[in-house]
């Protein structure tokens, strides 16, 4: 099993759309209820654990 796959493990999500990368990271809440709106910056740790992800099962 690939070590990415594992679950509990942080990983770093990097866009490559567009030629304008960025970490994948939350912007604080969303526009509804239990969600969170995402963007991408180009600073990874721009503020604590706002690029950080962590695998888990579904």
């Amino acid at each position: 099993m690939d070590r990415l796959t594992r679950s509990g493990y942080t990983v770093h999500l990097w866009n490559v759309y567009g030629g304008n990368g960025g970490f994948l990271e939350t912007n604080g809440a969303g526009p509804a209820a239990s969600k969170h709106e995402v963007v991408t910056n180009a600073y990874y740790k721009r503020a604590e654990n706002v690029a950080d992800w962590r695998i888990s099962r579904a």
